[in-house]
């Protein structure tokens, strides 16, 4: 009898923590996935928009995200709120202003689950890419995060296997920006797979040329 409950709760506990280590790889990548058909095409993915609706919702009461959100449920519930301004704000706007608004909500994702992605980071055996962005800044500082990280991201979609990637919005999480020394944004870090500190580029309008030359050096 003792067996039999251990193997219920066991399987349970499985079943939990591939859900909890899933279904935001699922929401990041549909985000990721608006944010670059923006960026190329300059067309708003309507579809795309609403299959990412439907991820955010069909968790939205579950346990889920009171356990993966980090420390409560209410942070998730604010990532909603902000998506549901967006989906309001973005009628009759064009595709860059949505562009504009649609990053701001990513960074707003990244925050949200910043701490466990932290954690899965830097206990990843892959040479990491460390992104530091901000949703608060001048313009001139937003439109460079906002170019760069579409470079990051199509980076990301193209060496997911290779590099493990982590993007912070430093004006809610700055202590690894602090902890490195890096006070500018747009910044990116590299570091190898035992977390040493291989490279730092900041604030430059080729970065990520220079990042790629480093790639390739390796």
């Amino acid at each position: 009898m003792k067996i039999t409950f251990y193997f219920i709760f066991l399987l349970v506990l499985y079943n939990s923590v591939f859900l909890y280590s899933q279904t935001p790889v699922e929401i990041e990548l549909k985000a990721e996935t608006i944010i670059l058909s923006m960026a190329d095409d300059n067309i708003f993915p309507e579809n795309d928009f609403l299959e990412l609706k439907n991820l955010l919702f069909s968790n939205a009461e579950g346990e889920f995200w009171c356990t993966y959100s980090n420390p409560e449920s209410a942070a998730f519930n604010e990532l909603i709120k902000h998506f549901l301004d967006i989906e309001t704000n973005k009628i009759g706007a064009n595709t860059d202003s949505v562009l504009i608004l649609f990053v701001d909500w990513y960074l707003h994702l990244q925050r949200t689950f910043y701490y466990p992605n932290r954690e899965s980071l830097f206990n990843s055996s892959k040479l990491k890419i460390l992104f530091f962005s901000t949703s608060v800044s001048c313009h001139c500082t937003l439109e460079m995060c906002k170019k760069q990280l579409v470079d990051i991201l199509k980076l990301k979609r193209e060496n997911n296997n290779d590099y493990s990637f982590l993007i912070i919005d430093v004006f809610w999480n700055n202590e690894l920006q602090m902890e490195y020394k890096s006070l500018f944004v747009p910044s990116v870090l590299v570091f190898d797979d035992e977390n040493h500190l291989q490279l730092k580029i900041e604030y430059e309008e080729k970065m990520i040329d220079r990042l790629m030359q480093h790639l390739i050096k390796i």
